[in-house]
């Protein structure tokens, strides 16, 4: 007697998750911004239908109460409203952060054929890397921080050690310690996979700005992405090719594996 075999499951034909993109976190905080602010939305919309439909009502002399309705959408309206400006104002700085992200990848991409190799938005748990770049001179962990100008001709980053300033305020949180965990990180990361040590160097990036120097930092790049894209060619190589195509390969296969699991979580 046949047996008749289980039916296949439908599949991607896609075998290996793509990279992630410059911005991609960014980008999937403002959908999720979204979302947060469609019930309000929707909420005040059906609010103010049923102070249309009611009000209608009235004047057509039907026995239909609107005033209580009217009560009920201002209330809706006055919940809701903070809500949408609040996120108008992050989803603004959203957009200025991923316009920012774009910039510095851009520059990174350039490299390419100077035989470097860039990586973007890697997640590691509950922070992210904005961009990794393996090359000849090594492997760089960069943070880009992307903040607007007030519109003075002069304004411009100040280092000071471990401290950076705009205007003379401390840009918080403090970049220097979050670029230097990263990096960190990433360099555990490779260690436990590749079986083997690996530098890495941790950069701040603040893409349209000038920067100057107080005091350099110790063990640190900061930079606007122009600066990077120009010092990073010139640095001595440190790293051969091998180096650079196994580090690459087992950061591309963290990225993709970090994904494929991500989806396969319900």
């Amino acid at each position: 007697m046949a047996v008749d075999k289980p039916e296949a499951k439908p599949r991607s034909p896609i075998r290996n998750e793509p990279l992630r993109l410059p911005g991609q976190s960014i980008e999937e905080a403002r959908r999720a911004g979204w979302e947060q602010i469609e019930t309000p939305v929707l909420a005040v919309g059906f609010a103010w239908m049923l102070v249309i439909q009611e009000w209608s009502a009235t004047l057509l002399h039907t026995r239909l109460g609107p005033v209580s309705i009217t009560i009920l959408a201002v209330i809706v309206t006055a919940w809701a409203v903070p809500k949408v400006l609040a996120y108008r104002r992050k989803d603004a700085d959203y957009q200025l952060g991923r316009k920012g992200e774009l910039a510095v990848a851009e520059c990174l991409e350039s490299l390419r054929l100077q035989g470097f190799r860039p990586l973007h938005d890697i997640i590691a748990g509950r922070f992210n890397v904005d961009h990794v770049l393996i090359g000849p001179p090594g492997i760089f962990a960069i943070e880009t921080k992307t903040r607007r100008k007030a519109g003075g001709r002069e304004e411009k980053i100040l280092v000071d050690g471990s401290r950076i300033l705009i205007a003379g305020r401390n840009v918080e949180p403090n970049p220097v310690d979050q670029v230097k965990g990263n990096a960190a990180w990433l360099r555990g990361l490779l260690t436990r996979s590749t079986g083997r040590e690996f530098k890495v160097d941790p950069v701040v990036v603040f893409p349209g700005w000038w920067v100057e120097f107080n005091q350099k930092p110790n063990g640190l790049f900061v930079m606007n992405e122009k600066g990077f894209e120009n010092i990073i060619a010139k640095l001595p190589a440190t790293l051969t090719k091998e180096e650079i195509a196994m580090a690459a390969f087992h950061l591309e296969q963290f990225v993709r594996t970090t994904a494929t699991n991500s989806e396969s979580k319900p």
